[in-house]
């Protein structure tokens, strides 16, 4: 028993760093609150009225084009894995889960900036050398795909263990049972727990705080050049 009684500059440490992780979360919350606020009750610039170059437009399809073949590789890992074939079984593929998820995003943004025109360009009436286009999507997806990105980079052995266990618990994950007539089912269910993985991702990342500011700072930056208050 005695063994296990911790040290005084042990347990001052787990309490330092609690009171920092708390301070963190409500720092948050706080800049949250406020970022929410600034978005709904202060004067957002307008759309830009002049007409974009046909580059411009044809620069997002591109991009949008290569992210979806990211898109169609990152699917064709998951689907082997869940295949009848003779694969490992200890293959873990959560983090193809989030790339998936990832460039998802950008290619759906991507391909949306290419043909909505204007219908989501703010203007930066501030600019040096005159009034520019401020693409409001780009920092959409800045928005999300940043903390996924951060939440791999941070990856631990022990948080992968617990990430697995939480899978196996908590949704379902799938158990290849080897018979050709269950691929669709088995194909399903993998896709359907993907937002279950990614939401679980950002929950258990070791550098989760991290990834919050990161939202806040994306969101922050956008509403600097779009807000036309004094």
């Amino acid at each position: 028993m005695a063994e296990d009684k911790q040290s005084p500059s042990e347990e001052n440490a787990k309490l330092a760093l609690s009171l920092a992780r708390l301070w963190n979360d409500i720092t948050i919350l706080i800049l949250f609150v406020m970022c929410g606020w600034a978005t709904c009750y202060t004067d957002i610039a307008p759309l830009w009225q002049e007409e974009m170059a046909p580059a411009v437009d044809w620069s997002c399809l591109v991009a949008s084009i290569m992210t979806a073949t990211a898109v169609v590789f990152e699917l064709s890992a998951l689907l082997i894995e869940y295949s009848p074939a003779d694969l490992p079984v200890c293959v873990n593929t959560n983090d193809s889960k989030v790339m998936l998820f990832v460039y998802t995003c950008l290619s759906v943004s991507y391909f949306k900036m290419a043909v909505s025109g204007n219908q989501w360009v703010h203007t930066d009436p501030l600019a040096f050398g005159g009034p520019r286009p401020v693409y409001t999507l780009r920092y959409l997806e800045w928005s999300i795909a940043m903390p996924l990105l951060i939440s791999l980079s941070g990856d631990t052995e022990e948080e992968e263990e617990g990430l697995e266990s939480w899978n196996d618990q908590s949704t379902g994950e799938v158990t290849l049972s080897g018979d050709s007539a269950n691929f669709v089912r088995d194909q399903v269910t993998m896709l359907a727990n993907l937002p279950l993985v990614v939401g679980q991702k950002l929950l258990t990342a070791p550098l989760a705080a991290s990834g919050r500011c990161t939202a806040v700072y994306i969101w922050s930056s956008w509403l600097a050049v779009v807000v036309t208050d004094e």
